[in-house]
């Protein structure tokens, strides 16, 4: 199945392809989707000691829940956007090859270098990719955004949750998924 043609150019069966999106929307983001697991998790947990007696609502499980609530939404938005960034490097990879002013803009966090190898291992240059993060001094552990590490009052800008949360949705230009 050549991957390399849009769905309008050959006949591919729209399930075929909507699997192939979750699938890969679910790899690019996979430490999102387990955080929102986790997240959901601890909510469910929470929620369940909440007492809905009056004003009871407002003691520590019910900022707890509210809290993990708010992280179940907050992943999703990061994981949706990172399959954004995950389509677009896709395509630029393709079109351009492994370039390391290509894959700079994706450093910036975890997820976005995830969504970056993913982008790589489908198009068969995941090393090239993984070799160039580990160049610029990211390891595994590597996980909050090092933006905030040199700027922490970053995550109180209008850019930050744009560039984070609300990535424009991306079509891709070659690809179907």
């Amino acid at each position: 199945m050549n991957t390399m043609l849009r769905s309008d150019q050959i006949s591919i069966p729209e399930t075929f392809i909507l699997y192939k999106k979750v699938l890969t929307f679910l790899r690019a983001g996979r430490v999102l989707h387990f955080f929102f697991l986790s997240s959901l998790a601890l909510f469910l947990i929470s929620f369940n000691h909440v007492k809905f007696e009056g004003l009871a609502f407002i003691s520590i499980p019910g900022f707890l829940s509210m809290f993990f609530f708010s992280l179940c939404i907050t992943t999703e938005l990061d994981a949706y956007s990172r399959y954004q960034n995950y389509k677009m490097v896709k395509d630029l990879y393709y079109k351009y090859g492994f370039r390391e002013m290509i894959s700079k803009p994706f450093s910036k966090s975890s997820c976005q270098r995830d969504a970056a190898v993913e982008a790589a291992r489908q198009l068969k240059i995941s090393d090239q990719v993984e070799k160039y993060f580990y160049k610029l001094g990211y390891r595994w552990y590597h996980i909050i955004p090092s933006m905030l590490i040199d700027k922490p009052f970053m995550f109180f800008t209008k850019d930050y949750w744009t560039s984070t949360f609300f990535v424009p949705r991306y079509t891709s230009k070659y690809f179907c998924w």
